[in-house]
């Protein structure tokens, strides 16, 4: 058998099956470029957010300052400041950091204006446009106004918002405050009672703006023919209702159960009445004529502007922001929660027939009703009064008198607070108990328009009062006081 074998060659190379090393190699690269690449745009995503902050921060400063600049032209500027003033130019402070530094909050600046007309404050007047400026707008409901402040860096905005009042001039433990030296007839047994001396108590200008604002909104959608009035008898039949009413709106729920919740604001050349089972909320009322909440009727979180009277009676419910050019009535079983804010009396004539016991006193609350509220009655009649079986809690301000009989947990402050079943109580009720009236012989205080045969005038109150451990929750409107911030918010 003849076998063929191949000849081998020993000195040919010897091919092996491990393959080349360059795909392993290329491999490993691609794992290392990937992890580098994935490094870099994460830092780089990181120094951007890094970048973008301080510009950011820039323009949330700039509209903290508008709210602070604001306020300050707001103020009066003859007012003392509590604090001592520091000189940038001593050494120690470190004046050679500031140089040539204008004061940009000088008070000739435009004042921001009350009609909601946007007001732009350059804040850096030497380095105008470097470090970007601001943009203020008042907005007023009912006692209080926010501040809203749009600060501007670059491509960056930021907004702060802040809510402006006049908080209570009180301890926990004062239950009321008199603006005379009268002796008390009966003095209450719980709490203290103050006596002060207050030379200005409204800011009239202010409180006048707050309602040239609505007569404003209301001139401008006036018209001499007025249209029948508008029924909404069903939650279907809101979207009739437009953002101006030609005539009077009648919300009726008492054939089915409405509920009418939106925003925005709703001007009636007429009468508003809301009736029934019937809820609104969340809108804001500015009203030409009377406003009547009855029935079982509920208006919660909404602002209500009358240039005549408001009257919440029956089971009704009212929780808000009410504004009455005249007077405020709540009687029956009605209650006002959520330490609403209740604000009536003008010195501008409204047209309205009224009885005499309402040209007395700018709020009455009488029969059962329930008010838990602030309660602010100032210039024409500029009085407040409270029947027995009402309960309050909060605040009664009144500019002139007080007539409390019901039962009440809160601070009473009135020029002087009488028993109005007292005739001889009500005399020159329109200005008696002001301070600074003349002094007889003993230093005692009397009023210069009573006869020798008339009653010393004293402070008595006939109804209850305690004091309310939750009084700083409360806030006075901005046209009483020195305004506060009561809340701060950014965006």
């Amino acid at each position: 058998m003849n076998l063929s074998l191949k000849r081998i060659d020993v000195d040919a190379p010897v091919h092996r099956q491990s393959g080349s090393a360059l795909p392993i190699v290329m491999f490993f690269a691609a794992i290392g470029l990937i992890t580098v690449f994935t490094y870099l745009v994460h830092q780089f995503s990181f120094s951007r957010a890094s970048l973008r902050s301080p510009a950011s921060l820039q323009a949330l400063l700039n509209a903290r300052s508008g709210i602070y600049k604001s306020l300050y032209l707001l103020i009066d500027s003859t007012a003392t400041d509590t604090f001592k003033t520091i000189s940038t130019l001593d050494s120690a402070f470190g004046a050679d950091m500031f140089g040539d530094v204008t004061d940009t909050l000088s008070p000739n600046s435009d004042k921001p204006q009350f009609d909601g007309t946007p007001v732009t404050y350059t804040l850096f007047e030497n380095d105008t446009p470097a470090f970007g400026e601001c943009e203020v707008t008042l907005e007023p409901s009912g006692g209080i106004f926010s501040i809203r402040s749009t600060g501007r860096f670059r491509t960056f905005e930021r907004t702060v918002t802040a809510v402006i009042g006049s908080r209570v001039p009180a301890l926990p433990d004062t239950i009321v405050i008199c603006r005379n030296t009268y002796p008390w007839e009966r003095t209450p047994s719980n709490g203290t009672v103050v006596s002060v001396e207050e030379t200005k108590l409204v800011n009239s200008s202010w409180y006048h703006q707050l309602n040239d604002r609505y007569l404003t909104v209301l001139s401008e959608s006036d018209t001499f023919l007025l249209d029948p009035p508008l029924v909404i008898q069903s939650s279907h039949d809101v979207h009739k209702i437009d953002s101006v009413v030609q005539g009077p709106l009648l919300i009726d729920g008492t054939q089915m159960n409405l509920v009418w919740k939106d925003t925005g604001t709703v001007v009636i050349k007429g009468d508003l009445q809301i009736t029934g089972d019937a809820q609104v909320e969340g809108i804001t009322f500015v009203v030409a004529g009377e406003i009547k909440i009855l029935d079982e009727a509920k208006v919660l979180h909404s602002g209500l502007f009358t240039r005549s009277r408001l009257f919440i009676g029956d089971q009704s419910t009212f929780e808000g922001n009410a504004l009455a050019m005249h007077s405020i009535t709540i009687y029956g079983k009605a209650s006002v929660t959520g330490r609403s804010s209740l604000i009536a009396g003008s010195t501008r004539s409204t047209g309205a027939n009224v009885s005499s016991d309402s040209l007395r006193f700018s709020i009455l609350i009488s029969e059962e009703a329930s008010v838990d509220a602030v309660c602010i009655a100032v210039e024409t009649p500029g009085s407040i009064k409270t029947d027995e079986g009402t309960t309050i809690s909060g605040i009664l301000w009144a500019q002139h008198l007080v007539c409390h009989r019901g039962r009440m947990a809160g601070l009473i402050c009135a020029a002087r607070v009488v028993d109005c079943d007292n005739p001889e109580q009500m005399v020159n009720s329109a200005t008696s108990g002001i301070a600074a009236l003349p002094e007889d012989s003993t230093g005692v205080k009397k009023d210069s328009t009573l006869t020798p045969t008339t009653t010393q005038l004293q402070n008595t109150i006939p109804g209850l009062i305690e004091p309310l451990a939750e009084i700083a929750q409360y806030h006075l409107p901005f046209f009483i006081g020195r305004l506060s911030i009561i809340s701060w918010k950014e965006e």
